[in-house]
């Protein structure tokens, strides 16, 4: 076992309080300055002393010897707790006072003011607050030099910054006045307005720059095209867009140049509009252009968009008539007057680029109409300078026309096959009045067979009678007869009936 292992057996056993501090010293001299030989001889000596001392631990040992060893674990008196504690702040003081610096050296003061005469206290904390004015000097010293510095330095700071800002001046000076001289070499697009023309579109007359070139591009768009030693710099549309009361017209979206059609004419340029209304028309001015090479576009946009004379303007659109629809009930009784919901008026108008419609809510009907049955009523619909009259035919039959559409249909076909809402017509004996206005009606011709349950409500007739009746099939009637046979016969239900 070589000496550092012998040391850390040592060390065990001084941390297992087996051996005490003195005596750990005593072996740790012992080894350092011991023979290979010894070394063994205390390599046994450890095995021996470790297996002893895990005996004592662990209880095994019972011998007076190991309980004399066994170490007894006593409690704390108040004053050695006290003691214990005044040891503990005492150093806490003397390990700030380490730091040559205020603080740390009032938090020292702070805890040795506490501790009274405990030790050299009293005279620590003496020489601390001597100590401490010595330290606050240097503090202050040492903050003053590093204000003269920054001081020093921010003075460097400006002038260096104040040569930069004359360089600056002047650099900006000069960009500037090369500036002025590129601003000034640009087309002027607000001065192209000092001289204008007088000119129209969808019945609006407006200014435009007289030197441009003017191009109709179809019937809702002018161009004008400005050109500065044969190349083209700006070009402007005036457009007409459509009607903001009706659907169906051109919208704006629609009909301004895209950006790659507009780069045919000036590469890399972009439009700028402004819109202008005239009553229901909409109008447009859109100025192309490459900005930076360029200026005044807002003020040729302004000037040409108030030159449209809009308090004299008058819509040429036209009106193509009304559609008239009605959706109500066609029954008779039905009454159709001004500003029933069922009725939806629509006019129709010629822009003269696009037509258009738009929704009228303003109609009027002169003479309200009440639907009677069999009949077809005509409805007058007015709306400003217009009017339309509509045809509404009742859904409702009248009595003859009720029973024109009534026919004879065969009665074994009608048992074969249940046979519901067909129109029929029948003429037959009644044969029983069933009650509830039921009766069992004789179709043949001695009046006692092919026999029809028919349901007439409001019918006056008694057995015996002979009557025609008009209505719809309303399947098989099963009933017992009297001998207690299951019969089936056809039914009806009779809305006219007649003796």
């Amino acid at each position: 076992m070589d000496k550092f292992e012998t040391l850390k057996k040592y060390k065990e056993l001084l941390e297992m309080e087996v051996i005490s501090q003195e005596e750990f010293d005593a072996k740790k001299q012992e080894v350092l300055s011991m023979s290979e030989d010894a070394k063994l001889n205390a390599s046994d000596v450890l095995e021996r002393v470790k297996k002893k001392s895990a005996s004592i631990i662990t209880g095994k040992d019972k011998s007076d010897k190991a309980k004399q060893n066994t170490p007894e674990v006593k409690e704390l008196t108040e004053e050695e707790k006290a003691a214990q504690e005044n040891k503990k702040q005492y150093d806490s003081a003397v390990k700030l006072l380490e730091n040559r610096n205020s603080k740390k050296y009032n938090e020292a003061i702070s805890i040795l003011e506490t501790l009274g005469a405990y030790e050299d206290a009293e005279q620590k904390l003496t020489d601390a607050k001597a100590a401490l004015e010595v330290i606050k000097a240097e503090e202050e010293e040492a903050a003053k030099k590093k204000a003269e510095e920054k001081a020093k330095r921010s003075a460097k700071r400006k002038k260096i910054l104040k040569r930069v800002a004359i360089v600056a001046v002047i650099f900006f000076v000069v960009c500037g006045a090369i500036g002025c001289m590129i601003e000034a070499s640009k087309p002027d697009l607000a001065a192209d307005m000092n001289e204008t023309t007088k000119d129209e579109i969808h019945s609006i007359s407006f200014n435009a720059p007289a030197s441009y070139e003017r191009e109709e591009k179809g019937d809702s768009t002018i161009r004008y095209i400005g050109k500065k030693d044969g190349k083209i710099y700006s070009f402007v549309e005036v457009e007409y867009l459509g009607e903001t009361d009706l659907s169906g017209a051109a919208s704006a979206e629609d009909d301004r140049l895209t950006p790659d059609d507009a780069s045919d004419l000036i590469p890399g340029c972009t439009g700028t509009y402004q819109d202008v209304t005239a009553g229901t028309s909409l109008f447009s001015v859109t100025a192309y252009c490459v900005e930076d090479d360029v200026k005044g576009v807002s003020g040729i946009l302004t000037s040409m968009a108030d030159s449209f004379d809009v308090d004299n303007y008058k819509n040429p659109r036209k009106s193509l008539g009304l559609d008239v629809s009605y959706t109500g009930s066609t029954k008779a009784g039905v009454k159709i007057s001004s500003g029933s919901e069922d009725i939806s008026v629509t006019e129709k108008f010629d822009t003269g680029v696009a037509k258009g419609t738009k929704e009228i809510d303003d109609w009027t009907i002169a003479s309200p109409v009440t639907l009677k049955a069999g009949k077809t009523s005509e409805i007058k619909i007015k709306t400003g300078d217009s009017e339309k009259t509509i045809k509404v035919e009742c859904s409702t039959l009248s009595k003859e026309q009720y029973k024109a559409k009534c026919k004879s249909l065969n009665y074994k076909n009608q048992l074969r096959k249940a046979n519901y809402g067909t129109k029929i017509k029948i003429y037959g004996k009644v044969l029983q009045d069933c009650g509830s206005g039921y009766y069992r009606v004789g179709t043949s011709s001695s009046g006692y067979d092919e026999v029809y349950m028919v349901y007439a409500p409001d019918s006056d007739m008694v057995e015996d009678d002979w009557v025609s009746c008009w209505g719809e099939t309303t399947g098989i009637y099963t009933y017992e007869t009297v001998m207690g046979a299951t019969k089936k016969i056809p039914s009806m239900e009779a809305k006219y009936t007649s003796r």
